[in-house]
């Protein structure tokens, strides 16, 4: 309430200048590029305009604490539209977040299951290739007993 005293002997415009709103002659006045957080809700002109027409312009304790009260009552809903609309925001990107996770959980198991796939394989590869220079190591080596008459592990 003092700062409703403070403010109780003012205009319209006394008043729009304590807060730091602007008027539309004031804005009119100003550059067309200034800071785009400088701008007055539509409902908070209409509702100052209609407290001015009930309290017949004179800024009296009643007047102020209205028009503070419609301000709040405006601003709470500015804020409540921007919250909803952040938090719609937070779920579809949370919602797209975990649709990538998923895709790219299977993309990844497929992968993961081709490259199993190769190097299973590689390494049949890999044993029939071992299996085949030990044959013909031992096959080559059977040979040469043979020539040379020595009798082979496996004639026992």
């Amino acid at each position: 309430m003092k700062k409703a005293k403070y403010l109780g002997g003012q205009g319209i415009g006394g008043l729009c200048d304590t807060f730091g709103i602007e008027t539309n002659k004031a804005k009119s006045r100003k550059k067309k590029d200034a800071d785009a957080n400088e701008w007055i809700p539509t409902e908070a002109v209409k509702k100052i305009k209609e407290i001015q027409e009930n309290f017949k312009s004179q800024m009296t304790e009643t007047c102020v604490s209205q028009i503070l009260y419609e301000f709040n009552i405006i601003w709470r809903n500015i804020m409540r539209k921007e919250n909803e609309a952040i938090k719609k925001s937070g779920t579809l990107q949370i919602q797209e977040l975990r649709r990538q996770l998923v895709t790219k959980k299977a993309f990844d198991e497929d992968e993961s299951q081709r490259e199993i796939s190769r190097l299973k394989k590689e390494l049949a590869f890999v044993n029939k290739q071992v299996y085949n220079q030990k044959r013909l190591a031992y096959d080559a080596q059977s040979k040469e007993n043979r020539d040379l008459n020595i009798p082979s592990d496996n004639e026992n």
